[in-house]
């Protein structure tokens, strides 16, 4: 598959309770994990732990792009990779919505935003965001891009690594 080689949502209302994705690649494309995609799509993500997931392409983990949402509660997104951005979440576009809530997000790997790389409004709250790694670009934690809007509070961020800034 080359996009949203775990699951693939376009245009419409998933949620993911109590649940694993792991393990998926995509060869050439967009997600190893999750894929969110389309003018209508919402993904709630509960209690579930996205892991050891990898894309030649962006969102190692999850990948959500046009004018959708992604709520993450209590989960974790852990060792993904992506050879270009984002290796546990890439949210990509102005118009993509966010929140991260009591989540951790470490051990991902990408060329920018290892652990996050955001180009959308994000809300992150409550979460530990450590040991993500961004090579040859920014943001080993996050790399908040463009007119991207991003709000952390009460979160842990450490010992993430860039070979550029942050």
């Amino acid at each position: 598959n080359d996009s949203g080689c775990g699951v693939f949502i376009d245009n419409t209302t998933f949620t993911l309770e109590n649940s694993i994705v792991s393990d998926n690649t995509t060869g050439l494309g967009i997600a190893g994990g999750i894929k969110v995609e389309g003018s209508i799509s919402s993904l709630t993500v509960n209690n579930s732990t996205i892991s050891g997931n990898s894309t030649t392409g962006n969102g190692g983990g999850i990948a959500i792009s046009d004018i959708s949402t992604l709520v993450i509660n209590e989960s974790t997104i852990i060792g993904n990779s992506a050879d270009n951005v984002g290796g546990g979440i890439a949210a990509l576009g102005t118009l993509v919505n966010i929140s991260i809530t009591n989540s951790t997000i470490s051990g991902n790997f990408s060329t920018s935003g290892g652990g996050i790389f955001n180009e959308g409004t994000m809300i992150i709250d409550s979460c530990t965001i450590a040991n993500n790694t961004a090579v040859v670009a920014n943001g080993g934690g996050v790399n908040n891009i463009g007119t991207g809007t991003l709000t952390i509070t009460n979160s842990t961020i450490s010992g993430n690594l860039s070979d550029a800034s942050g």
